[in-house]
């Protein structure tokens, strides 16, 4: 045929990395616990889209921190669990994290490259009974 005659070449090119772009979609898995007045949380996510990984996902990282009743964020409340790059779950409870019905958190989830780590995606568990 007309195109049987060129020979075959390929062409790799990588661009140069940078830090990962946009948010992480996560979201929250809740349920009772055996224990009154506490809950069960996993924290799962999707893994960033290839266009904005720019360069391989090392970890990502999910950072707890509890709310006082008025909104803000608790002093010395974080918590921050690194996670490998490969893993889309963290399960909170295992941990041994005790998440309060009483007691509204804030999760936030990033992703990590050699180059930086992409924005925070924001994850709020409410408190019970609000």
């Amino acid at each position: 045929g007309y195109w049987g005659n060129c020979p075959e070449q390929w062409v790799s090119v990588r661009t140069e990395s940078a830090a990962p772009v946009g948010s992480v979609p996560a979201w929250l898995h809740i349920t009772s616990s055996r224990d009154p007045g506490i809950r069960n949380v996993v924290v799962y996510w999707k893994e960033l889209p290839p266009k904005d990984q720019n360069g391989d996902i090392t970890d990502y990282t999910v950072t707890v921190a509890s709310r006082s009743r008025d909104g803000q964020l608790s002093p010395n409340s974080d918590r921050t669990f690194p996670v490998p790059g490969d893993q889309r779950y963290l399960n909170l409870s295992a941990l041994g994290l005790q998440l309060q019905a009483d007691t509204s958190y804030t999760v936030k989830v990033f992703a990590s490259n050699e180059k930086g780590r992409s924005q925070d995606t924001v994850l709020l568990l409410p408190q019970e009974g609000n």
